[in-house]
């Protein structure tokens, strides 16, 4: 009956040592995955900033540009001018894009 009780006394003990060592991995896990996502939280923040600096400095750029075309031949050429040229520049920056994507 001995031998029996200790058996059982040590499968109970290894299955809490276990469910220990399980707990303490799971922690760990816990804070990789919390870690990592406070990580793209940040990222993904500064990302939209950066991306509304962007568009600004695009509309910028076309306000621009379409100011100094616009000295020298007035409004409608000049828009038709940047808007065409706006066109062509994100029809190579689409071919760019598909053609870089490998399917």
């Amino acid at each position: 009956m001995g031998l029996l009780r200790d058996l059982v006394a040590t499968a109970n003990d290894t299955a809490r040592l276990v469910n220990d060592v399980m707990r303490v991995k799971l922690e760990e896990k816990k804070k990789t995955v919390k870690r990592g996502a406070m990580r793209l939280g940040v990222c993904l923040a500064v990302g939209l900033v950066a991306l509304g600096f962007v568009g600004a400095g695009i509309g910028l750029l076309l306000y621009g540009s379409w100011v100094l075309v616009a000295n020298q031949l007035g409004p409608g050429p000049s828009g038709l001018i940047i808007g065409a040229a706006s066109m062509v520049f994100a029809g190579l920056l689409m071919l760019l894009a598909c053609g870089s994507v490998r399917s």
